[in-house]
């Protein structure tokens, strides 16, 4: 509110682009005697991330949470000032038959460095990791107040009548146990994006700006009152934390990384180079021939998308190298390609179960009638009749709809408890006597849904093979063609 009753102007100041940014900021009221009040437009809850981690750490047995991933009897876990670890190292280390149970076993883990500052190296023309004072990187997890935690942000609707999209940008402590981890009491809410709609890429980089700036500031270290076991009361010591990875769906991780989208040909990929059409064929899928994205590089062409002139240079490199510059690429040691996983819920759960069953099963008319097939023998009543009589245990929430009803609006937890269940609900459906009759389902008249489906499928599948020729140098006699891509 001070820099708001500071201001000459209603509109923002800010300049993009070369252009004033001209958004309002505050609306003015009078109120009785005369009293101007200023109120601003929008507000933007935002709980600044270091005194947000002093108070959990000053939680009794918080501080302790985080240490106990150590083992005892482990030199190699003790609390040092140690470089980060290779992967080579480690893989040395690591017995073959070694089984995972967490985390803090695998490779990463120590290799997340502190004490880095990322600069412009304007003789390069890119950005560098560089250590603070002429120092050498450290493993944070290795530090005696060392924490890394994982970036969370996803929307939700506010009111149950209307679209007004809010999204909550959460911190989880990967240094804590994982039956702590994922507690909700132990998750920081650190902000919240207003809505009524998705933050465009100016605003999703203003909003995030103050928490990448106290990422940067907890990346050196900071001093910050902890609770101490033996006495019972608070203790100061040196915290250090770093943003290890960003777990979100793939629209998030588009915004978030500032990838150029799965709609893109050359750039569909965040960590490969493979074109999208490659997706129709099973060249696609065989991770010999997979070009993984160079992170230094990657980070090259955010550089000259950053610093180009003109927004026709930005347009022109967005297109040719399928990024651009983020508020998060200010954070040392941060690479996209290595710092944004896949996020099993959002792609199993949300994305290919719900795709096998509309896309495979439901759109093409799997579960529609055969011939001469009583109305309640029909796949789908049978699908619904079965999974009407399956029992599922107590801690299952949301129970999966009836197969009608299994739209966009699903939740990832009822694809969850559906997944397992699947290859007995749908034997039942399409069974006769004890075996699924080897033989193609009944295709219906040109105008129905599943004929539909069909011809569109194919003409998809056509237009995606012919890239693929067409990359491939083919000869225009063995050009796909419509037929060969019809589904039986």
């Amino acid at each position: 509110m001070e820099e708001i009753n500071n201001m000459a102007g209603m509109e923002c100041p800010k300049e993009w682009d070369g252009e004033p940014c001209g958004a309002g900021l505050y609306v003015e009221s009078i109120l009785y005697g005369g009293v101007r009040k200023r109120s601003p437009c929008k507000s933007y809850p935002y709980i600044p991330f270091p005194g947000a981690l002093e108070r959990f750490l000053l939680r009794p047995g918080a501080f302790e949470w985080i240490q106990s991933w150590r083992r005892q009897g482990h030199p190699e876990d003790e609390p040092a000032e140690v470089p980060p670890t290779t992967r080579r190292v480690w893989m040395l280390n690591m017995p073959v038959d070694q089984m995972f149970g967490d985390i803090s076993q695998g490779w990463a883990y120590r290799a997340i460095p502190c004490g880095l500052e990322r600069h412009y190296n304007a003789r390069t023309g890119t950005y560098e990791d560089i250590p603070t004072d002429d120092g050498h990187p450290l493993a944070i997890v290795m530090l005696p107040g060392g924490v890394t935690g994982l970036v969370n942000f996803d929307g939700f609707q506010v009111v149950r009548n209307g679209k007004y999209s809010v999204n909550g940008v959460y911190i989880m402590i990967s240094t804590l146990p994982f039956h702590l981890r994922i507690k909700p009491e132990n998750m920081i809410l650190v902000a919240v994006m207003p809505g009524p709609k998705e933050p465009s890429k100016y605003e999703f980089d203003q909003i995030m700006q103050p928490f990448i700036d106290d990422l940067i500031e907890l990346g050196q270290g900071v001093n910050m009152q902890v609770h101490n076991m033996a006495t019972g009361r608070p203790k100061e010591r040196l915290i250090h934390f770093s943003l290890s990875s960003m777990v979100v769906d793939s629209i998030a991780r588009i915004k978030g990384c500032g990838h150029a989208g799965v709609k893109s040909e050359d750039h569909f990929c965040l960590y490969c180079e493979m074109k999208q059409a490659y997706l129709s064929d099973p060249e696609g899928f065989q991770p010999e021939g997979f070009s993984a994205r160079n992170p230094m590089e990657y980070l090259h062409s955010k550089s000259l998308w950053l610093h180009a002139e003109t927004e026709a240079q930005k347009n022109q490199l967005f297109k040719a190298n399928g990024t651009q510059f983020t508020v998060f690429d200010q954070l040392p040691g941060w690479h996209p390609t290595l710092s944004s996983p896949l996020d099993g819920m959002h792609l199993f759960f949300l994305g290919v179960i719900p795709w096998m069953y509309r896309s495979l099963l439901i759109n093409p008319g799997m579960f529609g009638p055969w011939n001469n097939q009583p109305e309640l023998e029909t796949p789908a009543e049978r699908f619904d009749a079965i999974l009407a009589r399956t029992y599922l245990p107590l801690h299952c929430g949301r129970l999966p709809p009836k197969l009608a009803h299994m739209g966009s609006n699903m939740k990832a937890e009822q694809w969850h408890h559906l997944a397992p269940i699947s290859p007995i609900l749908l034997f039942d459906s399409w069974r006769i006597g004890d075996t699924i009759p080897d033989e193609d389902i009944p295709t219906g008249p040109e105008n129905s849904t599943a004929s539909k489906d069909w011809a569109r499928t194919a003409k998809l599948l056509l237009r995606q093979r012919r890239k693929v020729h067409g990359y491939r140098d083919g000869a225009a006699v063995d050009r796909p063609e419509l037929d060969q891509w019809v589904t039986t």
